[in-house]
């Protein structure tokens, strides 16, 4: 009886401590500091769709981590997504994908007919030269907030 309580106990003291670094480890995670920079971010409006575009230029200046957008928003509009381009049977198709990784020392170009960010529906009509702020959900559970300028009407 004795032997299966030291037992019981050396596999509960075991598992406290692998929680307790797992706890610790996922904190650390958090805490990384992102080292995205945002470039040109411009916002193009899409008058056949009714839809706002948003196109940037994205740096991950980490050494070490890669960056992942897994979702964005934007207060000016009732949805937003990531787009990616695809060819597929012959012809480039429009596709909402979960996520973008920007890996580490890299770049990554969000423009026509290749990755970019879909505003759907937006709450008004927005002016040239206007700021609209878009906010990146990274997979870190960080948020990076852009600043994008409407640039022009497609």
């Amino acid at each position: 009886m004795r032997r299966l309580a030291i037992i019981l106990l050396t596999y509960t003291l075991s598992f406290l401590l692998l929680l307790c670094s797992l706890t610790s480890f996922a904190s650390a995670l958090k805490a990384k500091p992102t080292k995205l920079i945002v470039d040109t971010a411009r916002i193009v409006h899409q008058k056949q769709t009714n839809t706002l575009e948003v196109y940037m230029n994205l740096t991950n200046h980490s050494l070490k981590y890669p960056v992942t957008i897994i979702g964005v928003f934007s207060p000016a509009s009732k949805r937003a997504k990531l787009n990616r381009f695809s060819f597929h049977q012959g012809s480039y198709i429009k596709r909402h994908t979960q996520k973008i990784t920007i890996h580490p020392n890299s770049h990554s170009d969000f423009r026509p007919g290749s990755v970019h960010i879909e505003l759907q529906e937006p709450i008004k009509n927005f002016a040239l030269g206007e700021m609209i702020p878009v906010h990146l959900i990274l997979a870190n559970g960080q948020s990076v907030k852009v600043n994008a300028i409407v640039e022009k009407a497609a």
